[in-house]
Order: structure tokens, then C-alpha cells, then sequence
């Protein structure tokens, strides 16, 4: 159980990380740094983990976009003296659906398919892994309030294995230059949170 919560609070973190392009052009290069904590049913201690991500989009046409992103990143937790370290990989690849509303606004519809895999070991020792694979639906709106700024806000309903989640994810970016931004996002979910920090480079 602890191994499905590790991938599910990873892939968290690479489905807010990939929210972001670039002043609403749908084709960008994304590197981000992401951290995470999430409970664990019986368990006193947080499952704590960061991890670091690389992310592309390909506007297709004036509505389509594909993503994909790559997560790589570790957590740990400890109850009864035993400390449980793991290795988490974690890939993205889906497509959003975007239209205007109006000159500053976009709505996007969304949907990806996740893979992850965690290599768990307990007080030094290997444990074993396992792979984990799930779906994810989303919609948001993000918004340019002004010449510099966006700002963000994206619904997703993930299913992984035999859990479902939702969780509603808060960013924004500042734009140092039209082609160049940094970004923050904030994802809260029923049993935990991340935290990610990126800069996004459009082509």
C-alpha cells in the first residue's frame, strides 16, 4: 500500500507541473522541482518526497495541445524504528482541449494516461518494486490579469489502480520575457499536497 500512495503523491506533483505553458502558446519546454507529503492510513509519520521533472507540449493546432513529462524522485517515511526509502519514476502523456472565452482567458479540458514505477527499500535493504499505471481527467481555466502575470486554477479526477482522487491544483506564473516564465503551483487533495516550482521556455 505504502508503494501506490508513493507513485499516486508523485504523479500528483507531474500533472500540476505540466499545467503551465507559456502565454497561452500550447508548445513549451518545462523543467521543475517538485516536493509532497502525503498520509498514510495506520501510519502516524507523513510520507515526505521532492523529485524534479521534465515536460513538453506540442500545440498541434489552434485547439489541441499533447504533453508528456517525466518525473523522477524519492520519498520516505518511518513508523516502529523501520525507515522506508523509495525511487519513484513517473511519465504523463495525454492531450488538453483549449479554447478561448475571451482575449485573456483560456478553458481547458484534459486527459492523460500515467505510468510509475518505485523502487522501495526498508532500513537499507531492497524490498522490491512495482509498476502502477492509471488515467486522469482535468479542466481548468488560467487567465493573464496582466501583462506579466497569469494566474490558474485546475480540477483532476485520477484514477490509479484501484484509487480514485480528485484534488484542485492553485498556480500562477510570471513572465520574465514573452517567450520565458516562472511558475508556482499548489495541488490540495483529500490525503495530502505538493508543491511545485518550475520555469517554462515556449518554442
Amino acid at each position: 500500500m505504502i508503494k501506490k500512495y508513493a507513485i499516486i503523491a508523485a504523479m500528483s506533483a507531474c500533472i500540476s507541473n505540466v499545467a503551465i505553458a507559456d502565454t497561452f502558446n500550447y508548445s513549451s519546454l518545462n523543467i521543475g522541482y517538485e516536493s509532497f507529503s502525503q498520509e498514510i492510513d495506520g501510519i502516524s509519520e507523513d510520507l515526505d518526497g521532492n523529485g524534479l521533472s521534465l515536460g513538453v507540449s506540442f500545440g498541434i493546432n489552434d485547439n489541441v495541445a499533447l504533453i508528456f513529462e517525466y518525473t523522477s524522485g524519492s520519498a520516505d517515511i518511518s513508523s516502529s524504528g523501520v525507515t522506508v526509502d523509495m525511487d519513484i519514476n513517473a511519465t504523463l502523456i495525454g492531450a488538453y482541449y483549449h479554447t478561448p472565452i475571451n482575449k485573456k482567458t483560456d478553458v481547458i479540458l484534459g486527459a492523460g494516461l500515467l505510468q510509475g514505477t518505485v523502487d522501495v527499500s526498508a532500513n537499507g535493504s531492497s524490498v522490491g518494486s512495482e509498476d502502477v499505471d492509471g488515467h486522469l481527467i482535468r479542466a481548468g481555466i488560467r487567465s493573464m490579469v496582466s501583462d506579466k502575470v497569469e494566474l490558474n486554477i485546475f480540477l483532476d479526477q485520477s484514477y490509479i489502480e484501484d484509487d480514485s482522487d480528485s484534488d484542485i491544483t492553485l498556480g500562477g506564473a510570471f513572465y520574465l520575457q514573452e517567450d520565458l516564465s516562472l511558475n508556482a503551483t499548489f495541488t490540495n487533495e483529500s490525503d495530502g499536497s505538493s508543491t511545485t516550482f518550475s520555469i517554462s521556455k515556449k518554442f
